[in-house]
């Protein structure tokens, strides 16, 4: 299966946030639109990703309040950050979110960011596939299989 069959299941809004937010900002964000990460973009360009665990890593060592923080300082930058295509498939994707610990990737076509896949996301697509193969066996040993 591939990225793009989960991406035209889901919603297309991607939250982000821009590199200068204050970490206060990116949590009050993340509890508003209950997402566990935001992309962080600058003039439509892809600079990164902030997540829960990085904001609890950053307060737990940080003696600065979240709201004198900033985004930029903490996030994983670009040059770091998995991506995928939507061409690559879902077993890419769960074999590189389970090596690197990641929970979320960017889908990028060329340059552009078109969504964003979290595990959540493949468990989701794993478990309706598992359901809608449970029915089609449980209908065809009970003999209701259209021939």
């Amino acid at each position: 299966m591939k990225v793009q069959t989960i991406l035209d299941q889901k919603s297309k809004e991607i939250f982000s946030a821009d590199p200068e937010t204050t970490l206060c900002q990116a949590i009050d964000m993340m509890l508003e639109k209950n997402v566990t990460a935001l992309i962080v973009m600058k003039n439509k360009d892809l600079e990164g990703i902030i997540s829960q665990r990085d904001v609890m890593r950053i307060c737990h060592v940080s003696a600065n309040s979240p709201k004198e923080l900033k985004v930029r300082d903490f996030m994983t930058r670009s040059e770091l950050l998995y991506t995928c295509g939507p061409d690559d498939t879902i077993e890419k994707l769960m074999d590189t979110m389970t090596d690197k610990k990641i929970k979320h990737i960017p889908v990028l076509k060329g340059n552009k960011l078109i969504g964003v896949i979290s595990i959540g996301d493949i468990v989701k697509n794993l478990l309706d596939a598992a359901k809608s193969d449970n029915k089609l066996l449980n209908d065809y040993i009970s003999g209701n299989y259209p021939s």
